[in-house]
């Protein structure tokens, strides 16, 4: 059975082509920080990438690595358009799915995993985990016997914590049980 590994885009939003006219002004006051730099503050300049806080800043990046990967000959799924398969002529594959700047993957086999990861790597900048373990906050536990579970122990911890937290008067709510319906 293969193992799910997963990838970290550094920078996601910083790697994609701006689609459009956007402009940024830079406060002229930052000028006397960055002196080499002066003839950039106070004046429009064209966003040529994205940048975090731009509104639009998920969806180009989102398009610039689809398109990457439709060129790479990846079929993307109907259901989940964050879903890509790559199925090869020798009877091998690649199956991936992404979101914002994470990715899990898995292929048929150690080489083309390989030939994946540099295929990726070439065009972004990327990060390689390893063997998955976690994604969107979710962690991933695999099993001996190669299955795998999703769990969100960390936010759950994380609620509890905010909304009953260990010195508070209430206390943590208790668990009821709710009675069984009779007939």
């Amino acid at each position: 059975l293969r193992r799910i590994k997963g990838g970290d885009f550094v920078g996601a939003y910083l790697q994609a082509k701006v689609r459009g006219r956007f402009f940024v002004l830079l406060p002229k006051e930052y000028a006397t920080e960055f002196p080499e730099y002066q003839a950039y503050f106070g004046v429009p300049l064209l966003l040529k990438k994205g940048i975090y806080g731009l509104t639009c800043s998920g969806k180009f990046w989102g398009q610039e690595f689809s398109e990457f990967l439709e060129k790479q000959g990846f079929t993307q799924s109907k259901a989940d358009p964050s879903f890509f398969v790559r199925h090869n002529n020798d009877g091998t594959y690649i199956m991936l799915i992404f979101f914002v700047d994470d990715m899990l993957y898995f292929g048929s086999d150690d080489a083309t995993e390989q030939r994946f990861k540099r295929m990726v790597a070439s065009e972004f900048n990327i990060t390689y985990q390893g063997d998955a373990q976690w994604f969107l906050q979710m962690r991933i536990h695999r099993y001996a016997d190669g299955s795998y579970s999703l769990d969100q122990h960390r936010y759950a911890k994380m609620i509890i914590q905010k909304f009953a937290p260990e010195n508070a008067v209430y206390g943590i709510p208790l668990h009821r049980e709710t009675p069984a319906p009779t007939d």
